[in-house]
């Protein structure tokens, strides 16, 4: 679970990359063919530009090393080409080996709806996959570049001039104390013919390139072109379902993505896109984000079916079962073993609200209980099987400090009533009440044993990274049909 979870925090650290990518964009001329529909989306968020400027400075040295230090990342894709007098130039992929820690970076605004994103004293080596043919004929490779001092400058505008989705317009600058580079055999030869401006000037001309192919790809009409897998057959929908929008008076910058969970077994969205756009809680955090209970219910819809039937194996079960049902002492002996399986059906309603959090309805949940004699070659055998409705209205789960706080409220059973049994006849009236305390009884233990969980602990770099971080807050909170996600650095005001 924990390398699982260290692998959805990476994961996690590139959307949000990726987020702050379409916070860098220039929007241009419309296509002239039509896109989906602009909505606020099921995903929907604000950022304090000031907020990012902080978080940027302190994340793009450590993001920049985590990701790509030591040689330890993957190659970046380029897929460029150039044909000039006397050479042809293919760029396929750049890996980085190391990153200065002492790199910094800021995100300020330019003019009334323009971004400066600035990288600075970036030292570093990189190894370039790229194919040099001189004279058409001699072929060489397998690039070495280092620069020393590097700074990128990114000038972008967030016009809402076109209402699209974004549309990126890189205006890209580079300025370098030192920049060495050599081929593994033989550079000299190739020096002749590349010059390290002329190699400069490829790498500049090859981003735009790189640009209009992810402008394509964000205005597709395909709406599974940003699905992201979760597990299984369960996948969620990343991309943009608006264009983003600027609020410099207030500081701020707003996004939307559409949200939906996607299976792709059946090849069917579980949800729609919400078209309700979410207002900031006021005096509260610096970066806020909504999710809709829509897709929060798709997926524990389809996580149900994934990690269900259950099955509870719990010796404090024995009693219990032995006083409400004494069919199975009479079955099984007073010394006799009981297990319990538990199913539910996979439509229930999930809802969101500031009074209850985390509801939960119309549960139909189907408990088999199995029974063995005392023995060494005993075997668990069918006894019973119930059917009934679950509601649980009051789940509160939230965030505060990176600690996850966990309270699952009383469980109301009705409509329970014995389906089957091995056992003979069993004589009672009110399974809803005995039904109740079981599961209040497994809940109250889950309450106490699982109060609070402290992410740090998952990884030590987790907790290296929140040690550096004093006094920023992560809540985690709710509002009608909404979950609710703050963010506060620590150095914001």
């Amino acid at each position: 679970a924990e390398h699982y979870f260290i692998i959805e925090m990476k994961k996690g650290i590139l959307f949000l990359l990726v987020v702050m990518l379409f916070c860098s964009y220039r929007q241009v001329a419309a296509l002239e063919e039509p896109i989906l529909g602009a909505k606020p989306g099921n995903i929907q968020g604000s950022f304090l530009v000031s907020s990012l400027d902080n978080i940027a400075q302190f994340a793009v040295p450590i993001a920049g090393y985590y990701l790509w230090g030591g040689g330890t990342g993957e190659p970046i894709a380029i897929n460029f080409s150039y044909i000039g007098i006397g050479f042809t130039v293919q760029v396929r992929t750049l890996k980085f080996k190391t990153i200065d820690p002492l790199t910094q970076g800021s995100l300020k605004w330019h003019g009334d709806s323009g971004i400066n994103l600035t990288i600075t004293n970036i030292t570093c080596d990189a190894h370039v996959d790229v194919r040099v043919w001189l004279l058409y004929i001699f072929p060489m490779w397998g690039l070495r570049i280092r620069f020393s001092d590097l700074n990128v400058t990114a000038l972008v505008d967030l016009s809402e001039k076109y209402n699209r989705f974004p549309q990126i317009d890189l205006d890209l600058g580079l300025d370098y104390k030192k920049f060495d580079w050599n081929f593994f055999i033989v550079g000299w030869i190739v020096k002749i013919f590349l010059s390290s401006d002329k190699l400069l000037s490829l790498v500049l001309k090859a981003i735009p390139g790189a640009i209009t192919s992810l402008n394509g790809m964000l205005n597709s009409n395909n709406p599974d072109q940003f699905l992201v897998n979760i597990m299984q057959d369960l996948s969620a929908n990343v991309g943009p379902s608006m264009p983003i929008v600027t609020d410099k008076e207030n500081d701020l910058i707003w996004f939307g993505l559409d949200g939906r969970i996607y299976n792709s077994t059946i090849e069917t969205y579980s949800n729609e896109i919400s078209q309700v756009q979410q207002e900031r809680f006021p005096r509260a955090h610096s970066n806020q984000f909504f999710v809709h209970q829509s897709t929060i219910q798709a997926a524990a819809r389809s996580l149900s079916k994934l990690y269900l039937p259950i099955s509870l194996e719990d010796p404090s079960f024995n009693q219990l079962l032995g006083i409400y049902i004494p069919e199975l002492f009479e079955k099984y002996g007073s010394k006799g073993s009981f297990k319990i399986e538990a199913d539910i059906n996979h439509d229930f309603d999930l809802n969101l609200s500031i009074e209850h959090g985390i509801s939960l309805t119309n549960i139909g949940a189907g408990i088999t209980i199995y029974g063995k004699k005392s023995g060494l070659f005993s075997k668990y055998e069918k006894a019973v099987t119930f059917s009934m409705n679950v509601d649980i209205e009051d789940v509160d789960v939230h965030i505060q400090e990176l600690v996850v706080h966990t309270n699952i409220g009383k469980a109301k059973v009705t409509n329970s009533f014995l389906t089957s049994s091995s056992i003979g006849n069993i004589v009672r009236n009110n399974w809803d009440q005995f039904f109740e305390s079981l599961i209040n009884f497994k809940t109250n233990e889950v309450n106490v044993n699982n109060k609070e969980f402290d992410i740090k602990k998952l990884d030590q770099q987790i907790e290296l990274s929140s040690g550096q971080i004093p006094n920023s807050t992560v809540a985690f909170n709710y509002r009608d049909e909404y979950m609710y996600l703050g963010i506060r650095f620590f150095s914001d005001d």
